[in-house]
């Protein structure tokens, strides 16, 4: 029977009388199956066709998506806060598909008609209204690459004939301002709308999406861009953002260029000029006192440069405003305008920590191998698990031996590193390297009957298990997005001056609670970038007549002037300045080591080479300096194809970059004070695919290393089967880890100075969830470790738990940590001991009907 109905929004749909299920167990628990159109016996491309729209249909009608969709759209459109009823009125424009502004009628009725949308995001009070724009939290930061095409259009940018569009019109614009087309870090897009940055607006709770890449290298990256496209057009030249001159032309030369700008205000009146150019670049919003520090700057630099440099000064000016970046309104107070300033040093020891991470999953189960030395039976099980002679397993020579007596697997006292990897054998042999084997995220201890049940992630995805490995914290129970971020909130927090850096691109893992007020850098593998203007100021030539035109555009503003604009010109002063104190420390730094490379993928040497000169010269950085944290990332491994060829690529450029690294800090005689970890977002499959590589798995091995590690050890349990049978295989390979990242966080935590249990848990919240297993404390992992894992080393009690709920199924990992957290409370009371000493977790569940 096929019913004919009218759907809630005013569709008719056909439903058919049927309805399919299954049956769990003893059929006392069952759940609906959901339609499908597929006939599994006749597939045809219309029933996937209608499948497909179906899904998607069910998708933008679920009763969430309208507002979801509707509160996104405002913020990108409209204002980074939108209040409530805002996002109502234009909920209610989508589900209704239409809306009527002065008559005229937006939309066909349909739902989810985007030209509704629209309108009610532009038209409505809250955009409209100029008593709006006095409000402080109203408005935005504009996209990067939005200012860009707007100044563009503004500027009448005219495109050289000869230059067709395949050419490509820019070059890097995804490092240089943030953002690019097509270009997105991940399918999440640019930012994330819930990024509440440091200062005014985290301390508030308000969010400013776009200000996430607000970084070093794009502020930089912007203003130079527009520099140099004001004095050769669209260049290379300069830092500027285009393909094609790169050597410099005299200024005003633009003929090289893939275009330039046109625009050309007539008329001697300099006011009337500067209104034109704050209409076209902001919309109205200059300031008055802006626009008299354009006015100043134009007759200064006419007068001693002439009318072309004036004008060309006026709009780099421009450029760079509060007014052009956000869509704010500012009120000076004729002040100038304070950096951030540095906390007070401390007497404190320096320590740094550099991540290496090798992006795309690296096969690290051909990094550290088992090796047939003295017949150990695990290299046969090993080497048939990765397909035999045509698989992808290394053989005796592509591997060099280490003493694998501390891995504990019987008649195997030795294992294998990769050939192309032979820095991690050195260092490993000279005792300051160690080896975590099958270590990678985990909720909680887990074994091959209740993985699936036990792990709330989405496994084997590189943006789900990248961002767990950033993170190390399961259930999302901390403040700051990063582990290393979150150690160093508390190290602040204590007294200690601290620094994050991450090379060529952000990093979620170096991301701190933005309350505190710190922001990340993020520093180019070439080497930081200072804001440069060709005649006006030029480090080089030692000219640095625009500099205070600048720092008035950027003066002081009221208490109660736009946040989005008052952030915008603090981070722009904070950067500048902090871009010009790198580049001159990092000048003034002397390395003792040559970082020579036969090649150099991913600039993996460069951006050691940029660490290391950053290290040795901290305090001519930051003075006092005491904690820094560094991360680097590597691409290219996930290598489903060619698995074998793919690491003898990328592998002798990782292992050029951090011999020269390792060299360089013994060298300076800082090998103790430094640690590097190598880490990826999960292993990959031991078995070996169609293509010769290997698909996305979970547990891998990686390798610290510094001066004070107790090297020369591999630590976790390394899998003694690679069968099917083995308790780690959880099918098609996939190696199920052992160790979770919190073993290794918890001893890093406390050879980095946060000793107190409090403050590692607020660090690695989860690290309570495994009991005393396998949680490496810095007395474990190095020389001058004296801690231990709080709560561990006493007695152990099992005992069994039984709950009745009201249907049968498995506990949360969210209501285990509360029973838990309920029993610490208890055994504390009447053992007379403090929580910290006491440790919880529900080792396995079992359903009884």
């Amino acid at each position: 029977t096929i019913f004919k109905v009218t759907n809630e929004f005013g569709e008719t749909i056909y439903l058919k009388n049927m309805e399919s299920g299954i049956s769990l167990g003893t059929a006392s628990y069952g759940m609906r199956n959901p339609p499908s159109f597929i006939n599994l016996v006749a597939m045809t491309e219309r029933d996937f066709d209608y499948e497909v729209d179906a899904f998607l249909t069910d998708l933008i009608r679920y009763e969430s998506t309208a507002p979801h969709v509707s509160k996104r759209l405002t913020q990108v459109f409209g204002t980074s806060n939108p209040s409530p009823s805002y996002v109502s009125r234009v909920t209610q424009a989508f589900r209704s598909g239409s809306f009527t502004k002065g008559g005229i009628l937006f939309g066909d009725g349909n739902y989810g008609n985007l030209a509704a949308v629209a309108a009610a995001i532009t038209l409505d009070p809250e955009f409209m209204s100029v008593v709006g724009d006095e409000d402080p939290i109203a408005g935005q930061v504009r996209e990067p690459l939005l200012k860009v095409m707007a100044f563009l259009r503004s500027m009448e940018f005219k495109r050289r004939p000869n230059v067709k569009f395949r050419h490509g019109l820019f070059q890097d614009m995804h490092f240089k301002i943030g953002q690019m087309v097509f270009q997105p870090p991940d399918q999440f897009s640019f930012f994330d709308p819930g990024f509440s940055p440091p200062g005014a607006l985290g301390a508030t709770e308000l969010v400013s999406p776009e200000s996430e890449v607000m970084t070093m290298s794009s502020i930089t990256g912007i203003t130079n861009g527009f520099f140099s496209l004001n004095t050769w057009g669209l260049v290379h030249a300069g830092n500027g953002w285009g393909t094609y001159l790169t050597k410099v032309a005299p200024v005003g030369d633009t003929s090289s260029s893939v275009g330039y700008v046109t625009y050309n205000a007539a008329g001697d009146d300099i006011y009337a000029r500067i209104d034109d150019l704050s209409t076209l670049l902001t919309a109205g919003r200059l300031s008055p006192e802006n626009k008299q520090v354009l006015a100043e700057a134009h007759s200064h630099f006419s007068q001693n440069y002439g009318p072309d440099r004036g004008d060309r000064v006026l709009i780099e000016l421009l450029s760079t405003s509060p007014e052009f970046h956000t869509s704010n309104t500012l009120r000076k107070t004729g002040l100038p305008r304070a950096l951030t300033p540095q906390p007070d040093s401390t007497s404190s020891d320096y320590k740094a920590i550099v991540y290496v991470d090798l992006f795309g999953g690296a096969d690290s189960f051909n990094i550290l191998t088992p090796h047939p030395d003295g017949g150990c039976y695990l290299y046969d099980d090993y080497f048939a698990a990765r397909g035999g002679e045509k698989g992808i397993g290394l053989t005796t020579d592509d591997m060099d031996p280490i003493d694998g007596s501390s891995a504990g697997i019987p008649g195997c006292t030795k294992m294998g590193v990769h050939k192309k990897l032979s820095a991690y054998k050195d260092i490993f042999d000279e005792g300051a390297g160690i080896f975590f084997s099958n270590m990678g995220h985990l909720h909680k201890p887990v074994h091959k009957g209740n993985w699936i049940t036990e792990t709330q992630t989405d496994l084997f995805s590189h943006t789900s298990m990248k961002r767990e490995s950033h993170r190390v914290d399961a259930f999302l129970e901390a403040s700051g997005p990063g582990v290393l971020g979150r150690m160093l909130d508390i190290l602040q927090d204590d007294g200690y001056v601290v620094a994050a850096t991450s090379m060529d691109r952000k990093a979620q893992m170096i991301d701190g609670d933005p309350k505190t007020g710190r922001l990340a850098d993020v520093v180019s593998s070439s080497g930081p970038r200072t804001i440069y203007e060709r005649e006006f100021m030029n480090w080089r030539d030692g000219t640095d007549q625009l500099r205070p035109y600048l720092e008035e555009v950027h003066s002081e503003t009221v208490e109660n002037a736009g946040m989005f604009g008052n952030m915008w010109s603090q981070t722009f002063l904070d950067v500048w300045n902090k871009a010009e104190t790198l580049t001159r420390s990092l000048k003034e730094t002397q390395l003792l080591t040559e970082f020579t490379s036969r090649t150099d993928v991913g600039d993996i040497n460069k951006s050691l080479r940029i660490v290391a000169e950053m290290i040795v010269g901290r305090n001519k950085r930051i003075d006092g300096l005491n904690r820094d944290v560094f991360y680097i990332q590597l691409r290219g491994f996930d290598h489903h194809m060619e698995v074998k060829q793919g690491l003898d690529l990328s592998l002798p450029s990782l292992n050029a970059g951090l011999k020269n690294f390792w060299n360089e800090i013994k060298a300076q005689g800082i090998q103790n004070q430094v640690l590097v970890i190598q880490g990826s977002e999960f292993g990959r499959t031991v078995s070996p695919n169609s293509n010769s590589g290997s698909d996305h798995g979970w547990g891998g091995n990686y390798f610290i290393f510094g001066g004070d590690v107790k090297g020369g050890q591999i630590f976790g349990e390394y899998p003694r089967s690679f069968s099917e049978a083995d308790p780690t295989n959880i099918g098609r390979g996939r190696v199920m880890p052992t160790t979770s990242w919190e073993a290794l966080w918890y001893g890093v935590n406390q050879w980095f100075g946060i000793d107190i249990p409090s403050d590692i848990e607020t660090v690695i919240p989860n690290s309570r969830n495994f009991g005393c297993s396998v949680l490496y404390s810095d007395t474990d992992l190095f020389h001058s470790g004296t801690g231990t894992v709080a709560g561990c080393g006493g007695p152990t009690f099992t005992t069994e738990v039984n709950f009745n709920l009201a249907e049968p199924r498995y506990l949360t990992g969210e209501e285990q940590k509360l029973i838990c957290d309920l029993a610490v409370d208890i055994s504390a009371d009447r053992l007379s001991e403090g929580e910290d000493d006491i440790r919880c977790y529900i080792s396995d569940q079992t359903i009884i009907e």
